[in-house]
């Protein structure tokens, strides 16, 4: 029977270390099949859509995983898996970050007992790959909204593939004093240089 592991976040872009877990997971042969799900977080404001998330880290992907990896996208704050799933897998930078996934799991497990689940699924915790594997979305943002963004800082974060597209997305708009709009008119410009996974 095939495995599935479940990878949810944000993937608010996708990054080296989002990318090495996937890899692990499949390599290591953990898994036969990786659901990535992105999902919203109440607890954080989303940078790019869903729908260009999701396009970015598929774009991303190495060739020979393509086939193995697919894609479920929620607008709710849900860690629930699909029926055919055998684990969950959360990506931590390091050990400073063990408190936060405890509440995670907390989450998980409250919800499958809302839901009426009889047992939630085993959660895997998995370490990135130390030096820019353990970087986080946010420096990636950082760099890209800062005042002269630059391709060299970005790919330290994310891959090239997804720093090319962003990075001329970015230049394209202009600076705007309502942040919302900034960011509404940031995805447009990244949706029209993506390619269709949708």
């Amino acid at each position: 029977m095939n495995k599935t592991a479940v990878f949810f976040g944000s993937f608010d872009p996708v990054t080296h270390g989002h990318l090495w877990i996937v890899n692990r997971i499949l390599t290591d042969k953990l898994a036969d099949n990786v659901l990535v799900c992105l999902k919203k977080n109440r607890l954080k404001t989303r940078f790019l859509s869903l729908e260009n998330a999701h396009a970015l880290f598929a774009l991303a992907l190495p060739p020979a995983l393509r086939s193995r990896v697919s894609f479920h996208m929620t607008r709710t704050f849900t860690l629930s898996a699909p029926p055919h799933a055998s684990f969950l897998v959360r990506g931590v930078r390091d050990e400073t970050e063990t408190v936060h996934e405890t509440y995670i799991k907390f989450l998980t497990c409250a919800e499958a007992a809302v839901r009426s689940i009889t047992k939630p699924l085993p959660m895997l915790w998995i370490a990135s790959n130390p030096p820019t594997g353990a970087t986080a979305s946010t420096a990636a943002r950082n760099v890209l909204f800062s005042p002269a963004p630059r391709k060299e800082d970005l790919v330290k974060s994310i891959p090239e593939k997804a720093a090319d597209i962003l990075l001329a997305a970015r230049k394209q708009i202009a600076p705007h004093k309502d942040f919302r709009a900034s960011i509404a008119l940031f995805n447009q410009a990244v949706a029209a240089r993506l390619p269709s996974f949708r």
